[in-house]
């Protein structure tokens, strides 16, 4: 199992106060509502943990209100889940993303521990890892008299990619309509967006959506794209009309990110080959946070094409994963490494395919950059020592409202760490460094590390996490200004004044004196 030190003292204040969990997602049960953060699950602790069942993906947070007020206090999973048999577990941070369920279409028992650092999920009976069945469709609607699992209505399976023809059409009259669902009313899907679907296409849907009042002509083909916790879509084809149904192909893609030869910069973006609707790049290196997403021009005004979440760590079967694609700018996290890339625009929808392509060989040097040393990237009077997965420098002196990062020996800025504190951009505000307490450090943070106060004999130590989902640690020891001011004054010698208020050099044995020793004033007797 991996752990991870969490260092959130905002987030357990926050906790300390609330001693309830607040759970939002797609099927949570016993939420008055789906994905509302004023309307959620509530859940108090019972023996240290918070517990709760839900079908798919959802969030947790110990706050409510706004998304706002959500967000700024929920939890992510730190990395992935760790799966035994029929118990998966992670670590958690503080952060917004979703938590993505380890088993789909399978309602899996959650628990919470109450000072936030993991989660567990536990199968049903009758349920192992990687044994999960994949769900049925069905279409369902007022032409079957909303018959349950109508077996003629069943539509077939290719991975997540549902399919049925319609040979008599379906015809919708005033007040009717029809849904997709999996036989019964745990999971349907109805409206996703303003207006109905329209026959060519791409339309998506919702979980517990309203009805769709579309009519169908008879003959035609009707695509469901079921991606679990995320946004699922239809395709209608053009009303049996035969032929190729039209597919919505940009004219260029390029990738931009995390790459080893341009950090997110849209003019240095990597143009794909394209074949028709197949877009291709290979040994696409991916370093630091390793997230990326496409442009379909080198800017940033263009449209964008991403993943159903944000920042989302992509699941990889093998060497290979295969990814939903969607308008937006939505980044997709992978690990650092080189990888081949397929993008697919099809009618039933957006499919990359990442596959590896080789390791990056690993800079084992690391050094210190800051505002001493004007950030240089490659500064060899700032390298650290290695023990391991140990790394030290000893600094006579820094000085206050430093900031600084760790990151590897090399003229780029592929790798750095810095502070945890509010994911954003350079603007980020510094964090400020307690002497000998460990700090969280994270690959591609915008967090610099502050020290607020002059440090004398300063040593910082950072022991490296190799895992890009586990923070590295940070600690700073030596001596603070205060401590330094005290210090001196301790030794320094005591000064004897008369009970007038003059000093007297030579002070007698027997007399009474004022004696002021390291600002600390008393009447003592000479001896």
């Amino acid at each position: 199992m991996k752990k991870t030190l969490l260092m959130m003292a905002a987030a357990l204040t926050a906790w300390s106060a609330s001693a309830q969990l607040y759970v939002t997602g797609d099927n949570v049960e016993g939420q008055p509502a789906a994905w509302d953060p004023a309307n959620t699950l509530v859940v108090t602790s019972e023996n240290g943990e918070y517990s709760f069942e839900a079908t798919g993906g959802f969030k947790i947070s110990i706050a409510q209100g706004t998304w706002d007020d959500f967000n700024g206090a929920a939890y992510q999973l730190a990395g992935t889940w760790d799966k035994g048999t029929t118990t998966a577990t992670s670590t958690l941070r503080q952060g917004d993303g979703n938590i993505t369920t380890p088993m789909s279409n399978v309602k899996i028992k959650y628990t919470v521990k109450d000072d936030m650092s993991a989660i567990t999920a536990t199968l049903p009976a009758g349920y192992s890892f990687g044994e999960a069945p994949a769900p049925d469709f069905y279409l369902i609607g007022n032409f079957n008299n909303w018959t349950l699992a109508d077996a003629a209505c069943k539509m077939t399976p290719n991975g997540n990619v549902y399919t049925i023809t319609v040979a008599d059409g379906i015809t919708v009259a005033a007040g009717e309509g029809w849904k997709i669902n999996n036989g019964s009313w745990d999971l349907d899907f109805g409206q996703g967006e303003e207006g109905m679907p329209v026959a060519g296409t791409l339309y998506n849907l919702a979980s517990g959506g309203a009805d769709m009042t579309t009519s169908v002509a008879a003959g035609s083909t009707i695509t469901f794209t079921y991606n679990e916790g995320g946004v699922s879509t239809l395709l209608i084809s053009s009303n049996g009309g035969g032929g190729d149904t039209p597919v919505d192909t940009p004219a260029q893609l390029y990738v931009v990110g995390s790459l080893a030869t341009s950090m997110w910069e849209p003019a240095t973006a990597v143009l794909m080959n394209k074949d028709g609707n197949v877009f291709t790049a290979t040994d696409i290196e991916l370093v630091g946070e390793a997230n990326f997403n496409f442009l379909t021009a080198q800017s940033w005004d263009e449209p964008r094409y991403g993943g159903l979440v944000d920042n989302e760590d992509v699941t990889f079967d093998g060497d290979v994963a295969m990814v939903t694609i969607v308008p937006g700018a939505n980044a997709i996290k992978a690990l650092p490494g080189k990888y081949n890339m397929t993008l697919t625009f099809a009618a039933g929808g957006n499919t990359l395919k990442l596959e590896k392509a080789g390791e990056i060989a690993v800079v084992e040097d690391l050094v210190l950059t800051g505002s001493f040393n004007e950030w240089a990237m490659n500064d060899a009077a700032y390298k650290m020592t290695k023990d391991g997965d140990i790394y030290t420098i000893t600094i006579p002196s820094i000085e206050a409202d430093t900031q600084f990062k760790v990151k590897t020996a090399e003229d780029n800025w592929n790798t750095s760490w810095g502070a945890e504190g509010p994911e954003g951009d350079e603007s980020a505000p510094a964090v400020a460094v307690t002497l000998n307490t460990p700090m969280n450090a994270w690959t591609g943070s915008f967090n610099n590390f502050l020290v607020a106060e002059t440090i004398t004999n300063a040593t910082i130590t950072f022991v490296r996490s190799n895992d890009a989902s586990v923070a590295s640690v940070l600690t700073i020891s030596g001596t603070s200004a205060i401590e330094a001011v005290e210090a001196v004054a301790a030794e320094a010698p005591a000064q004897y004044f008369n009970l007038q208020g003059i000093r007297v050099l030579a002070p007698q044995a027997g007399q009474l004196y004022i004696v002021n020793r390291a600002g600390k004033v008393s009447k003592e007797i000479a001896r």
